[in-house]
């Protein structure tokens, strides 16, 4: 049975707004590092991390960058509004 790695990154703007994301994935047990070896199983663990968090990180930027872009807009259409 493999062991579990979650992964999890929030971000809270000035408005006390939460976006969050978590991730899990399955890594290499104490068994399976006694019966693959250290080396393969010391590296498949670096691998799910490495990639566990290039994954998480491009999604929270995504995100948070698309919130950002719904705010943005939102503060342009009601300046365009009070100026009319």
């Amino acid at each position: 049975m493999s062991s579990k790695m979650e992964m999890m990154i929030k971000i809270i703007n000035e408005e006390r707004e939460v976006i969050e994301k978590r991730i899990s994935r399955e890594i290499p047990d104490l068994k399976e590092f006694e019966s693959k070896g250290f080396r393969r199983a010391f590296g498949e663990i670096e691998t799910a991390v490495l990639e566990s968090r290039k994954r998480i990180s491009e999604e929270i930027l995504e995100r948070y960058m698309e919130e950002m872009s719904k705010k943005k807009s939102g503060r342009e259409k009601k300046k365009r509004k009070d100026t009319e």
